[in-house]
């Protein structure tokens, strides 16, 4: 990936996420911490034998489109396909930093062009179909055949059968980020047979969406029970799941704002809320007696950032490089985060936590070494400003510029 370009880039804000999960009475006061580079985590008392027979409930905002693993690009997208299907390899959940065998064990050639994977014993998809090479085949090569974003992470990389457990994947150059690819959930392997039967084919001509929308057609922990518009989603236990037994036999998750999600949990017609706000989750705890609320908090993906347009046509003077960098220089990050509680500056545009990610760099204060000349006008506009993102400021977010 590439870094930054300094001079297009003035300022980018590191948005954390909330996550709020309910708790019996017996649970510790609410309590908050940080986990960078993670997307969400709720940390809860363990259930009864009687609230384990009872559905999870969780609210969270709809981002998806569809529930199609290789189409979906979206953070609710991930979260529900995450659990309806298995990857090769999966993040370790004590290090999300380090890559792990999922449904295979791999071992990369040293210089990282290829890749060799074999599925694990005795995998099955939720219809008791044995998983195959067949299916990751297929599964690869429908998503490249898609297009999109799954298809661009994939690039050139190409997969060839060796036997029914056994397959390669070959790349043209030095592609040592392969084993973290395959980890996302956009590559969960697909009952081949399932999706052909359903208009599912290699190529644009493609016509499963709708149909893995509606039913899975995968090997996790969940299977869709049901699919109400954009409102809910409801998933069970999979029954030919050979892990460990999910913790709930259902989970709906609602979509629900933000206000709404703060009520849910305040009135416990939710057990656990992904979207609050830092103000918001202040307030979470105020629960009926019979309940407690516990906060986590952890870096979000979301940004904030301001980007001065480079075309000479459209303004002289973001496109002057000195002006770009004095701006960049100048932008009061303290003050951003005392106006945004909660928030962390951000020394890139790639978010902690995904590959490419800058370190955190010192503030870049100081005289620019030229001189700018005063002149203007030169217009801010955010015209989708993220919920925690302030649309105004009491003070000027940019300092003096020596």
């Amino acid at each position: 990936m590439r870094r930054r370009p300094a001079p297009a880039l003035a300022a980018a804000l590191g948005v954390l996420t909330l996550a709020v999960g309910c708790t019996t009475s017996t649970a510790q006061p609410s309590t908050t911490g940080t986990t960078p580079g993670s997307t969400s985590a709720v940390s809860t008392s363990s259930p009864s034998t009687t609230a384990q027979q009872k559905p999870l409930v969780v609210g969270a905002v709809f981002d998806h489109t569809t529930l199609d693993p290789t189409r979906q690009f979206d953070r609710t997208g991930a979260m529900l396909t995450h659990a309806l299907y298995e990857t090769l390899t999966t993040l370790d959940p004590d290090d999300p930093t380090k890559v792990v065998p999922g449904m295979a064990e791999y071992t990369l050639s040293p210089e990282g062009k290829w890749l060799t994977m074999r599925l694990r014993k005795d995998l099955v998809f939720s219809d008791g179909t044995p998983v195959t090479t067949d299916d990751v085949v297929f599964t690869i090569e429908r998503a490249k055949g898609l297009g999109g974003p799954t298809a661009a992470m994939l690039g050139t990389v190409g997969v060839t059968k060796v036997d029914e457990r056994t397959f390669t994947l070959t790349s043209p150059g030095s592609n040592f980020a392969l084993p973290a690819i395959l980890a996302n959930p956009a590559f969960g392997i697909l009952n081949a047979a399932a999706v052909r039967s359903h208009g599912g084919t290699i190529g644009p001509g493609d016509e499963a969406g709708g149909y893995l929308s509606q039913h899975s057609a995968g090997s996790g922990p969940y299977v869709i029970e049901s699919v109400r518009g954009t409102s809910e989603v409801r998933l069970a236990a999979n029954p030919m799941w050979r892990g460990a037994a999910p913790a709930f036999p259902t989970v709906v998750v609602r979509n629900l704002a933000p206000a709404q999600q703060l009520d849910a949990i305040r009135t416990g017609a939710a057990d656990v809320v992904l979207d609050l706000s830092p103000s918001q989750a202040d307030g979470a705890d105020a629960r009926p007696p019979a309940s407690a609320a516990t906060v986590t908090s952890m870096r979000s993906s979301t940004l904030t950032y301001l980007a001065l347009n480079q075309n000479s046509a459209v303004n002289a003077w973001t496109a002057n490089p000195l002006f770009a960098e004095a701006v960049r220089r100048g932008i009061d990050r303290d003050a951003l985060g005392k106006e945004v509680p909660g928030t962390a500056p951000a020394p890139g545009l790639i978010p902690a936590g995904i590959v490419g990610a800058l370190d955190d760099l010192p503030s870049p204060g100081g005289a620019v070494g030229s001189t700018v000349a005063p002149t203007g006008p030169v217009t801010v506009g955010t015209p989708t400003p993220p919920p925690s993102t302030p649309t105004s400021t009491s003070s000027s977010p940019v300092g003096p510029i020596g």
